[in-house]
């Protein structure tokens, strides 16, 4: 599965929806890779593997970037997201 959706991402014309299509941790090796986590109700544009935009369809939805802090744990940085009209 990881694999199936590591080579989704990378076409530029496919676009992952649904409750967990990012916010699924895959984790590397054991370890916490970087990234990005999403609530229900959010995703994120990519370009590429670049995130351009994020957009939730309900206000109280989050996005964030997200890495291993170095002690076991990861820390979130909140991603302003978009709510379109």
């Amino acid at each position: 599965m990881a694999g199936s959706a590591g080579r989704l991402q990378q076409r530029p014309e496919v676009v992952l929806t649904g409750s967990s299509a990012s916010s699924v941790c895959w984790h590397v090796d054991g370890t916490l890779p970087v990234g990005q986590d999403t609530d229900d109700g959010a995703g994120l544009l990519c370009r590429g593997t670049t995130v351009v935009e994020a957009l939730v369809e309900r206000a109280d939805a989050r996005t964030f970037h997200v890495e291993a802090d170095g002690r076991g744990d990861a820390t979130e940085t909140p991603l302003p997201p978009r709510l379109p009209r």
